[in-house]
């Protein structure tokens, strides 16, 4: 509050953001590849930086203040945009067609298998104390007395 829009604040801005959070970083292991054995790690830290650039490049121009110069910058350049081109196919028998269960699932008319009460049976899992036993004889007397068992 009260600092001037310059390199100078956003420098400051950007350490105390790496001071508060670098400590809580971890690494992501799922974003190291053979191409990249580093990961993203140093491009996930540096993402504030480049946040807080972006607001300040912002703040510049609503308040009226000139533009960065390549010299105010500093190691924090903007990286260039990429152009990419995507092309969709669609394959034969896939076009473009109205799915006919569209409206009932989006009604819920369409029922599914838990929308369905159907009669099942229930177990519990009892340990024998002999492995090579065999089973002579179940006294289900307890069982039978619980409720809702028939």
């Amino acid at each position: 509050v009260g600092s001037t829009v310059d390199s100078a604040t956003l420098k400051r801005a950007i350490e105390a953001i790496h001071r508060d959070f670098d400590d809580e970083f971890t690494s992501e292991q799922q974003y190291k590849t053979m191409d990249n054995p580093a990961g993203k790690d140093e491009f996930r830290k540096s993402l504030p930086d480049n946040y807080l650039f972006k607001f300040f490049q912002e703040a510049q121009a609503a308040y009226g203040i000139k533009a960065w110069n390549d010299t105010e910058l500093g190691l924090i350049k903007p990286r260039p945009l990429k152009r990419g081109t995507l092309k969709f196919e669609e394959l034969p028998g896939r076009e473009d067609k109205a799915q006919l269960s569209a409206k009932g699932l989006t009604t819920g008319q369409v029922r599914y298998t838990d929308d369905t009460q159907v009669p099942s049976y229930y177990g519990y899992l009892v340990l024998s104390t002999s492995a090579t036993g065999k089973i002579k004889s179940i006294d289900t007397s307890a069982a039978m007395q619980a409720e809702g068992v028939k």
